[in-house]
């Protein structure tokens, strides 16, 4: 039964990621919790983990598919600044109590959802826009480092939170965030959180396999939708995914 939930989870996780340049964490913890009773750490850490392999490469190819760039350079320094970030997550996140970790992660999803309707509402930049965009090492960096954060200490993946930031503070277009984000997951930018999270308590392998599978599938369906929907509903469905995930956790209590 768990194997068939993973599977389904890590394919809806996988569609969002590639419709949306999600990582996909933001919605596999609260629904491995909800679904399987997995106690917050132990779906923090299974989400972690199924996202080491390059599992949004599918989604990624989409994406390049419709001759959307990948800034190489920028992704470079978003994962060495994530990695880091996400070490010292996973680290300070074992002092903390489940029920706080959740309802922390609660405020974090809600807060988010509260931007990206605001940036919703505001006139995209023109696809592949490259005018204005801040790609330097210092803005990557406390973008990375703050995704890899939360990502470590939530297990949500990161991307929840780089991609608004890629869109507000480097001043990227929509889907050029999204690709660069899905680009970040080549990398196993989550192997320092994993490694802090194995140590307290190993992650089921079976089911973590299970979720890594799906996703794929999902993040090659995802890859190719992503370029048609336009930009106001891809910030409401961003949106209302976190607002979902939020509501979850609320249910867990």
């Amino acid at each position: 039964m768990s194997i068939v939930v993973g599977l389904l989870v890590g394919s809806a996780a996988g569609l969002l990621a590639g419709i949306l340049g999600l990582g996909g964490g933001v919605l596999i913890p609260p629904l491995l919790s909800l679904l399987l009773g997995l106690d917050q750490h132990a779906a923090q850490a299974a989400s972690l983990a199924a996202l080491l392999p390059p599992v949004g490469y599918p989604a990624l190819a989409g994406y390049r598919k419709h001759g959307v760039k990948i800034p190489w350079r920028l992704v470079s320094w978003l994962v060495a600044s994530f990695a880091l970030g996400g070490a010292l997550g996973g680290a300070v996140a074992q002092f903390i109590p489940a029920r706080p970790l959740r309802w922390a992660f609660t405020a974090v999803l809600l807060g988010v959802a509260l931007r990206t309707v605001f940036l919703a509402r505001r006139p995209p930049l023109d696809d592949g826009a490259e005018s204005g965009a801040r790609t330097g090492f210092f803005p990557a960096a406390a973008i990375g480092g703050l995704g890899g954060a939360v990502s470590g200490l939530f297990g949500i993946g990161g991307g929840v939170i780089i991609l608004p930031l890629l869109q507000r503070w480097a001043r990227l277009d929509r889907l050029t965030a999204q690709v660069t984000t899905l680009a970040m997951m080549l990398f196993p930018i989550g192997l320092p959180a994993v490694a802090v999270y194995a140590l307290a308590n190993p992650p089921p392998w079976t089911l973590l396999v299970a979720v890594a599978s799906g996703f794929v599938l999902g993040a090659w369906v995802g890859g190719r939708v992503a370029p048609r929907v336009p930009h106001a509903l891809a910030g409401y469905l961003f949106a209302a995914v976190t607002v979902f995930a939020a509501v979850m956790m609320m249910l867990k209590g």
